[in-house]
């Protein structure tokens, strides 16, 4: 199962909010969400990519999915607590 996450911080008022698009897959058949492998064309997304791609993988290793249990919402909670998006980050 492919989705798309769209990530906005919250940031002070003054400033435009820094926001960051996120291909997820969801695969059934392990029950393991991480990041699609999707080209970017901004390169300046790299950065929030791999930082994403981090903090899944990091997820997944720390807490398996059983058998018959949807890790999707765990994974997004996990991603939304962990990440801090770099000031220069835009999609």
């Amino acid at each position: 199962m492919l989705f798309f996450l769209q990530l906005t911080q919250r940031i002070p008022v003054p400033q435009e909010p820094v926001s960051i698009i996120v291909p997820i897959v969801y695969d059934m058949a392990t029950g393991l969400t991480q990041q699609a492998d999707i080209p970017r064309q901004h390169s300046s997304s790299g950065a929030a990519a791999l930082l994403v791609s981090n903090i899944l993988k990091r997820f997944n290793e720390l807490h398996p999915a059983r058998q018959g249990e949807c890790t999707i919402f765990a994974s997004v909670q996990e991603l939304m607590a962990g990440l801090t998006l770099p000031p220069s980050t835009r999609q």
